[in-house]
């Protein structure tokens, strides 16, 4: 949305190394506004995927997540002014499956509600979407795991959910 011209921002935690570093560089670079990053304080790391591309409609994805960083965001870590300067928030699936995080990103959906700030989650599946789509403007629809990594860069870079 930046290269759109819109005012984006982040809001997550990341590692406390050079992979967290170049995470931030890069939405700096991209012009994300990073004020609201935090640092993972217990050696976590930033999870990593490995995607083998067979053809194109055909690939492999192997993920770890063991001990990552994002899941470290803390309630505390949310700012409801910041929250409430936006237009949208999207909360990640992902930033759902596990405390700390998920707390925090409930707290940032109640905030959102509370200011009147449109949000939506791309949770899709799992007991907790249960408890917020009744409480959302939209959720987005997931690609099933298999066909995540369908996208890559300059494959096709107008649209990477096709």
């Amino acid at each position: 949305m930046s290269r759109l011209g819109k005012k984006v921002g982040f809001i997550g935690c990341v590692s406390q190394d050079q992979m967290g570093d170049y995470c931030v560089e890069y939405f700096n670079n991209e012009g994300i506004d990073t004020s609201h990053v935090v640092r993972a304080k217990g050696g976590e790391s930033l999870g990593l995927a490995f995607t083998e591309i067979l053809d194109k409609d055909t690939s492999r994805l192997i993920m770890y997540r063991d001990n990552v960083a994002d899941l470290k965001l803390e309630p505390g870590d949310v700012d409801e002014e910041y929250i409430k300067s936006a237009k949208m928030l999207i909360i990640s699936g992902t930033a759902l499956s596990q405390s700390p995080s998920r707390e925090a990103a409930l707290k940032a959906m109640a905030y959102a509600r509370k200011n009147g700030t449109a949000w939506c989650s791309t949770s899709t599946t799992g007991p907790i979407h249960g408890k917020i789509k009744t409480k959302s403007h939209s959720t987005i629809r997931q690609r099933p795991p298999w066909r995540i990594s369908s996208w890559a860069p300059g494959r096709n870079t107008t649209s990477p959910t096709r």
